[in-house]
């Protein structure tokens, strides 16, 4: 059993189970996409134009977020190579049905500082109270969204980690998520609500973007399960 969650997408059913879209989430996507593609070889033009050969190649991409679903603006915050350094990099890209894909900005890259490395995850302790409270809004943005009658829990976190990303990402990784004997008709807290017996469990993996300044505070960047 599997499932994922994506910005841009009416009610999904996946594999049994059936979500209700966030509004503000946004979707974490990968290399592999011809948008974040595009946004690298503007970033090589752009520098080119001014006189800087150096080829840049994607290492990761530590940000995304989307607006629109005709036309969507996706703002990538991305890490590239240029062969001896590592550079953050940050691009804007308009993307509409039938017109070639468009920077709407120029593209910014600052190069990474060793020792404090901007996006560079960290272990983190699980008790920290902030950790928790990302990991607090992670669940209950789960259980809004998918279609099961009784709660889930977080029976176990076998790694979190942080990263300072235009406010800090935290990434969950190996959450067990368990059913308690709570329904989402009750009024219970979620504290209080016993693991049920014999419990349905999934595997997730959770990214919790954190921004001081923004409202909401939190937004859920990416959950898998499994």
């Amino acid at each position: 059993m599997f499932f994922a969650l994506f910005l841009v997408m009416p009610v999904a059913l996946i594999h049994g189970f059936n979500f209700i879209p966030f509004a503000t989430f946004a979707p974490w996507i990968d290399g592999t996409n011809v948008n974040v593609q595009f946004a690298v070889k503007a970033i090589n033009e752009f520098y080119a134009k001014q006189g800087d050969n150096t080829q840049r190649t994607l290492v990761a991409v530590l940000q995304s977020q989307s607006q629109g679903s005709i036309e969507v603006n996706y703002q990538f915050t991305l890490r590239v190579s240029t062969g001896d350094q590592s550079e953050i990099c940050y691009v804007d890209v308009l993307s509409r049905s039938g017109t070639p894909i468009e920077v709407t900005k120029d593209p910014v890259c600052n190069s990474e500082t060793l020792g404090k490395r901007v996006g560079g995850e960290t272990p983190i302790d699980i008790n920290d109270p902030d950790v928790k409270k990302a990991l607090d809004f992670a669940v209950a943005r789960m259980n809004a969204m998918e279609n099961y009658m009784y709660l889930r829990t977080a029976t176990k976190v076998a790694k979190v980690t942080s990263q300072i990303v235009a406010g800090i990402s935290y990434h969950f990784s190996g959450v067990e998520m368990s059913t308690t004997n709570c329904d989402k008709m009750s009024t219970h807290q979620l504290s209080s609500c016993a693991v049920a017996d014999g419990a349905s469990k999934v595997t997730c993996e959770f990214k919790v973007w954190w921004q001081s300044w923004s409202t909401p505070e939190y937004q859920l960047n990416d959950l898998h399960c499994s």
